[in-house]
């Protein structure tokens, strides 16, 4: 595969990806409003903590890591994310397990 082909073929992934992320976060937001009479206020807060959860610093590494192995250890994670310190993967895993994204690996 040529080298422009890859570029190619992951700009479309991650436009994909952007896309189907922005979609998420409408459905989450309805969903939200209209299972548990949620306020828009309060929505808007658990809209913001997932979207600081998932686009914090290392975590779309640790996502494509993640998403590239489907499973990986701590130490995976940690060969694999050159220049990550121990700090703060291990604050990153448990952002990640709070948010219940995670299954403790």
């Amino acid at each position: 595969m040529e080298a422009a082909d890859l570029t190619d073929e992951i700009e479309s992934l991650i436009l994909k990806h952007e896309l189907l992320s922005a979609e998420f976060g409408k459905e989450m937001a309805r969903l939200l409003s209209r299972k548990s009479r949620m306020t828009p206020e309060v929505a808007a807060r658990v809209n913001l903590k997932l979207a600081k959860t998932v686009f914090s610093k290392w975590s779309i590494e640790i996502l494509t890591i993640l998403y590239s192995t489907r499973s990986a250890s701590y130490g995976d994670l940690k060969r694999g994310l050159k220049g990550v310190s121990s700090r703060v993967l291990r604050r990153s895993s448990r952002s990640w397990k709070g948010a219940a994204w995670s299954e403790g690996r």
